[in-house]
């Protein structure tokens, strides 16, 4: 799909693939361009995954200063200086999605580095009121609360780029709230809300949520869509893949701490009909290696986008600010060029006078009516309707992917069978929730 994507829309692209045929594994570093429709390849470099710290992790991954003088220079000297790079990580790529490319290499090209996400369709998204749930939490073994200090800041920053639109919810520790609420009037945000935590009722519709977390902002909402979720959390490894952590509950003590994967928050963010997830790194995160590859695996299975934010690397908080009003921005437009953001878009979102602008979508039959469309378009999106449009989406980006694997090899009479079912399920679902959208309209 990555390459569907490149192709497409004549993207500049740094592919990097795990090569692991000889004695040591190495990346390998292609630079791609479209010539006369055809991909091109500029120059290729290889480095092993020592020379990116892989093995060691945490601070010691970086890109290596003579990749960042063979990319910075293709750049400046092949590229128009307004275009965007994108990152193309290569499927199976192991642990080079934790490696900080943005941060090492966006210095030397001076142009946003966005992340090619291998998942279709383009998403639906929202065009009036922008609903994000701030959730900012710790264990107590990874530190003090982080919402006090720092939940300002980046509502702050979303109250920039969003404006009006914005309608922010602050989920945060027990006993808290008073200091949250001292942090953010300043801020004048119109519509505000936080949350108290309550004991839970659980019921049979809990079982897709393991996290109380979760299960608190969904409930807390009720029915009500949000459009984006963002975290201020600890990140923590689980071996090779990564997570954050919260509290085991929220209105409990904060001695034990639980972790969310990947797969947790995507079932999430499809229940609450999310397109956008952020992180915020916390200044002494446990983990940037976990919290990096956690904001990679997101990005890689979404066709959403997936922000991760560093603070260290933009302490005004003005490149997140720019990032959310570049995604909530219903027309294409520019992401703002910072080192501190690890940022998934899909390339119609981003503004580009060089490149293809053709639809990437699904089936024309698979697109959602003008009715569903409209409900985006209201000031409050009905959480079914968002929900079951996620959904879709993400039944439909599977159905895509195994189309595009069936041009590079055979597939079996059982595949075939399983997505023209999935498919044709997809476009039921599809003709009842239109039905259902035209009807409360």
């Amino acid at each position: 799909m990555a390459m569907r994507l490149q192709r497409e829309h004549s993207l500049p692209v740094v592919a990097v693939r795990l090569d692991q045929e000889g004695y040591t594994p190495v990346a390998r570093v292609d630079l791609l361009v479209n010539e006369d429709g055809e991909q091109a390849v500029h120059g290729s470099r290889t480095v092993t995954l020592d020379d990116l710290g892989c093995d060691a992790r945490e601070s010691a991954m970086r890109v290596p200063p003579e990749l960042v003088d063979f990319v910075g220079g293709w750049t400046h000297d092949v590229l128009e200086p307004d275009r965007a790079l994108w990152l193309h990580l290569v499927k199976p790529y192991g642990s080079l999605g934790a490696v900080p490319w943005e941060r090492d290499l966006v210095p030397a090209i001076g142009r946003p580095l966005l992340r090619l996400p291998d998942v279709l369709p383009e998403p639906s998204r929202s065009t009036s009121t922008f609903v994000v749930a701030l959730v900012a939490t710790a264990p107590a073994p990874e530190g003090a609360p982080p919402a006090p200090g720092l939940v300002a800041p980046v509502a702050g920053a979303l109250a920039r780029g969003l404006g009006p639109r914005l309608h922010l919810h602050v989920f945060a520790d027990e006993g808290t709230e008073r200091e949250v609420q001292a942090a953010l009037e300043p801020l004048g945000i119109a519509r505000l809300d936080i949350h108290h935590p309550r004991p839970e009722r659980r019921t049979s519709a809990d079982g897709d949520l393991r996290n109380a977390w979760l299960r608190w902002v969904r409930d807390d909402l009720e029915g009500r869509s949000l459009d984006a979720v963002h975290f201020l959390a600890h990140g923590t490894s689980l071996g090779s893949h990564g997570a954050v952590l919260t509290p085991l509950q929220p209105t409990a003590d904060r001695a034990y701490p639980v972790s969310l994967e990947a797969s947790d928050l995507e079932a999430f963010l499809n229940r609450v009909g999310a397109l956008v997830v952020g992180f915020t790194r916390l200044p002494d995160n446990w983990s940037d290696y976990g919290l990096r590859m956690l904001a990679d695996d997101l990005g890689s299975r979404r066709a959403g986008p997936v922000v991760l934010h560093d603070p260290s690397l933009d302490p005004s908080h003005d490149a997140v600010a720019g990032c959310y009003a570049f995604l909530a921005d219903p027309v294409p437009g520019r992401p703002p060029v910072s080192p501190g953001l690890q940022l998934y878009a899909q390339p119609r979102q981003v503004a580009d006078d060089h490149a293809s602008q053709a639809p990437s979508g699904g089936s024309a039959d698979l697109a959602p009516s003008a009715a569903v469309q409209a409900h985006f378009d209201k000031e409050e999106t009905p959480a079914w309707l968002a929900a079951a449009q996620r959904y879709l989406e993400q039944q439909e980006a599977q159905v895509m992917r195994f189309e595009s694997e069936s041009r590079t090899r055979t597939p079996t009479a059982a595949e075939v069978a399983h997505f023209d079912g999935v498919a044709a399920a997809v476009r039921k679902a599809r003709g009842v929730i239109d039905k259902h959208a035209e009807r409360t309209l």
